[in-house]
């Protein structure tokens, strides 16, 4: 139960920051297509960004980055050892990502399809 609180919370905190400072920010929605995250969809998955709007995918990509952090948090917080929480948060992360963008380029995709 310990685990399921700070999950949530650090998910929505996370979430909440995503939100004020890019979904929100009309500055940075705007310019939301030169992202890292949004390039590598468009270069690996072939995921045409350009027909979703800039708020879904800024939405998209925040809730993501938002789940990863928070289940990175709440694995890592299993061990007591610092060293060996900065050696487990490098091995969850990476692939988190990898498997969680691989997830939405698919789904994505999918739906550019469908839509064509």
């Amino acid at each position: 139960m310990e685990n399921l609180k700070l999950f949530l919370t650090t998910f929505i905190v996370i979430y909440l920051f995503y939100l004020v400072f890019v979904v929100l920010s009309k500055k940075r929605v705007a310019t939301f297509y030169n992202n890292s995250y949004v390039k590598f969809l468009k270069n690996v998955y072939n995921v045409d960004v350009y027909s979703i709007s800039n708020r879904t995918l800024a939405n998209i990509v925040s809730l993501s980055n938002s789940f990863i952090i928070a289940l990175t948090l709440v694995i890592v917080d299993i061990t007591d050892e610092f060293y060996l929480k900065i050696l487990l948060a490098f091995a969850i992360l990476i692939p988190l990502q990898l498997i969680i963008y691989y997830v939405i380029g698919k789904v994505l995709n999918r739906k550019s399809d469908k839509n064509v």
